[in-house]
């Protein structure tokens, strides 16, 4: 399972969930859909398990992720 954080700054209603998220809460989801949900700016990864499934998405669609290390990571 992957952590992703809600950044809206407002409770979201995830309907394929069943559930509403508050803002800033983390919530797990399987690491399969993870990257449904980081593509959007409403989320961000929380963990490691999430961030690997954000690049290995963005990777597969040929794009590169925003690196803000400096690390070239």
């Amino acid at each position: 399972m992957a952590k992703v954080k809600n950044e809206t700054g407002e409770a979201l209603d995830i309907p394929e969930m069943g559930r509403f998220v508050l803002p800033d809460q983390v919530i797990e989801v399987d690491d399969a859909i993870s990257h449904r949900f980081t593509q959007s700016a409403n989320w961000s990864p929380a963990d490691k398990a999430a961030e690997a499934a954000h690049k290995a998405g963005e990777k597969a669609l040929g794009r590169v992720a925003t690196d803000t290390t400096g690390k070239g990571e």
